[in-house]
């Protein structure tokens, strides 16, 4: 994706995700974020929350990504994405997996994965950090709505 088209489809990800907040139940988010991800070229997105010892990571369900399994925070490429809050890639097939920390403040709430197919490409620069950044937004929604919901704190 060129420069160009990565902050055209940034913008469409980011009108996604305020139109589709507005009136959104929080348990809705995880396949907002997908929806909003799918702008950039991502095919799941997956939010993970961290448990109050910061042992394991749960992914929340979704209806746009296949069902994930606990993560350990020790030991896993999302764990290390974690505790160093830098973003981790990896290859995933035909797919580049981005590990993006949740942060809000200082206080860690969990991580996102991002899975974007890639035909076995890295990710682009401008790309990588458009993700970065809808990540943040995600994480302050995430925030800005547990207080109105059972399904995570």
């Amino acid at each position: 994706m060129t420069p160009d088209a990565v902050a055209t489809a940034f913008a469409a990800a980011l009108r996604v995700l305020l139109a589709g907040s507005h009136l959104m139940s929080p348990d809705e988010l995880p396949d907002l974020a997908t929806t909003a991800a799918s702008e950039l070229g991502a095919a799941e997105v997956v939010l993970y929350l961290v448990d109050y010892e910061q042992r394991r990571l749960t992914p929340l369900p979704s209806n746009q990504a296949a069902p994930r399994t606990e993560l350990s925070v020790d030991g896993s490429l999302a764990g290390r994405a974690f505790w160093s809050l830098q973003a981790q890639e990896s290859e995933a097939g035909d797919s580049r997996r981005l590990w993006l920390p949740m942060l809000v403040a200082i206080e860690r709430v969990g991580v996102l994965e991002v899975v974007v197919p890639t035909e076995g490409e890295p990710l682009g620069v401008e790309l990588r950090q458009a993700l970065v950044d809808l990540g943040h937004l995600i994480t302050e929604l995430l925030i800005v709505n547990r207080t109105y919901t059972d399904v995570y704190e």
